[in-house]
C-alpha cells in the first residue's frame, strides 16, 4: 500500500504561513549551497508542516537538486521523492516537476536501487507515482531486481 503524507504536526508548533514564506524566500538564495541530507530534510520539513512552497523557491530546489543528483544517497534519495510525493508538485503545490530533474534524478536513482532498504525503495517509487513520473521499463526492472532480497 502506498506510504501516506507525513502527519500534520501539532497545532501549537506550526509557524504562520507568513513566517514560512518569509524563510523560504531568505532560504532560496542558499538553496544551491545546500547538500544533498539538507535539500531532503528542507523539502520533507515543508510538507510536514503542509505548506506548499511558491513556485519561485521549487525551481531553486529543483535547480539545486538536479545538480547533485549523483551525489544523494539512498536515504536522502527516498526522503526528497516521498517529500516531493506528499507535496504533489502540479497537484498540491504550483508548477510541475522540470524536465531536467527528472533526466538528473532518474538515472542516478537507478543506480543506487540495489543500495536502498525495503522502506527507501518503496518510498521511492511511491514518490514517482505521486509525481506522475513514468521512470521506464528497465528502472522498473532494477527497481524489482533491488528489492528481490527484502521481501518487495
Amino acid at each position: 500500500s502506498p506510504l501516506p503524507p507525513p502527519p500534520p504536526p501539532p497545532l501549537e508548533r506550526v509557524p504562520t504561513f507568513n513566517w514560512l514564506c518569509g524563510f523560504l524566500g531568505a532560504t532560496r538564495p542558499a538553496v544551491d549551497a545546500l547538500s544533498p541530507g539538507e535539500l531532503a530534510t528542507l523539502l520533507w520539513a515543508l510538507a510536514r508542516l503542509g505548506h506548499a512552497p511558491d513556485l519561485a523557491f521549487m525551481d531553486a530546489w529543483y535547480r539545486a537538486a538536479a545538480a547533485r543528483a549523483a551525489a544523494f544517497g539512498p536515504a536522502e534519495l527516498a526522503l526528497a521523492l516521498h517529500a516531493l510525493g506528499a507535496l504533489r508538485p502540479g497537484v498540491g503545490v504550483p508548477g510541475a516537476v522540470p524536465g531536467r530533474f527528472a533526466r538528473e534524478l532518474l538515472p542516478a536513482a537507478q543506480r543506487m536501487l540495489g543500495a536502498c532498504g525495503g522502506a527507501q525503495l518503496a518510498q521511492v517509487l511511491w514518490g514517482l507515482a505521486e509525481l506522475r513520473l513514468w521512470p521506464g521499463r528497465g528502472w522498473l526492472d532494477d527497481w524489482l531486481a533491488g528489492g528481490c532480497g527484502l521481501g518487495v
